[in-house]
C-alpha cells in the first residue's frame, strides 16, 4: 500500500512551524541520537552493494532502532555503517525485508511511496541547509538540497541539484515476487565530499540519520524507522535529533 504523495508533502511543509513549537515546550526536549563513528577507509571502496572490503566489517553498526514517535525498538530490522576518505563519504544501509518491492523508474521519483532507504545530512548546524537522499531496491535515486526545512513547494528546485553520488544495490531475494520469501537488501553509497557544503574544511559539525520506509502487503501502514529518535511531528526531517558524525582516522 502506498502513502498518498500529498500526505508526505504536507507533513514536510508544516515542520517548519511544528518542530520549533515542540522544542520550545517546557517539557523535556527530544532525546538525541548517540554519536556515530565514521572511520577513515584504509583501501579503495568498490561501490557494488556487496560490502566485501574489510573496512566495512570494522565500521560500527548503527541500528535503525527508533520509530517515528521516538520510541526505542527492541529489535531493529536495518542498520547503517559509515566510512570516509579524502574524496568521498561512504554509507552502507542493510535492511531485512520479507518482500522487496519497487516499481518506480527514473531520477528523483516519489520513492518514499514504496520500500526505500534514506540518508539525511546536516553538515552545519549554524546554517539551515540540509540534504536528503533516497534509494530504492532497483537503485533509483532521489537527492535533494534543502535550503531550509518546510519548503516542499520547492521540491522541483531542491531535486534539480545533483550530488553526483554513486550507489549500488544488492537484493537477497527476488524483486516484486510476493509469493516467495525474501531476506533483505543493501544499498552502498559514495557521496563526493566536495558536493556537500561545509565539507573538507570542517567535518566536525556533521549530523546524520539513516531512515527507512518498509512496506508489506499484509500491513495497513509502512513501518518507518531511523537511527535518530525523531518525533511524529518532525518526522525524518527533524535534524535536531540526528547523531553527531565523528570522523576518525
Amino acid at each position: 500500500m502506498k502513502i498518498k504523495g500529498w500526505v508526505y508533502l504536507l507533513a514536510i511543509s508544516i515542520m517548519v512551524t511544528v518542530i520549533p513549537i515542540a522544542l520550545s515546550q517546557g517539557k523535556k526536549g527530544p532525546q538525541k541520537a548517540s554519536q556515530i563513528p565514521c572511520k577513515l577507509a584504509s583501501q579503495p571502496i568498490l561501490i557494488d552493494g556487496l560490502l566485501l572490503e574489510s573496512d566495512w566489517k570494522h565500521a560500527s553498526r548503527i541500528q535503525l532502532t527508533f520509530d517515528t514517535r521516538g520510541s526505542f525498538l527492541r529489535s531493529a530490522r536495518a542498520y547503517a555503517r559509515f566510512l570516509w576518505d579524502k574524496t568521498n563519504f561512504y554509507v552502507a544501509i542493510v535492511a531485512k525485508d520479507n518482500d522487496v518491492q519497487s516499481t518506480y523508474k527514473g531520477r528523483d521519483q516519489r520513492l518514499w511511496e514504496e520500500d526505500v532507504l534514506e540518508l539525511f545530512i546536516k553538515p552545519n548546524f549554524s546554517s539551515s541547509v540540509y540534504y536528503e537522499f533516497q534509494f530504492s531496491p532497483t537503485n533509483q535515486v532521489f537527492d535533494a538540497y534543502w535550503s531550509k526545512r518546510g519548503e516542499m513547494g520547492k521540491l522541483k528546485e531542491a531535486t534539480s541539484w545533483n550530488s553526483n553520488l554513486r550507489s549500488a544495490v544488492h537484493i537477497d531475494g527476488t524483486l516484486n515476487q510476493s509469493k516467495d520469501k525474501d531476506y533483505g537488501w543493501t544499498v552502498e553509497i559514495a557521496i563526493p565530499l566536495d558536493n556537500i557544503k561545509g565539507n573538507k574544511k570542517d567535518l566536525s559539525s556533521w549530523k546524520v540519520a539513516a531512515c527507512r520506509y518498509d512496506y508489506d502487503d499484509s500491513w495497513e501502514h509502512p513501518k518507518n524507522t531511523s537511527t535518530a529518535p525523531v518525533s511524529k511531528e518532525g518526522g525524518f526531517h527533524e535534524y535536531e535529533v540526528y547523531g553527531d558524525l565523528i570522523f576518525t582516522k
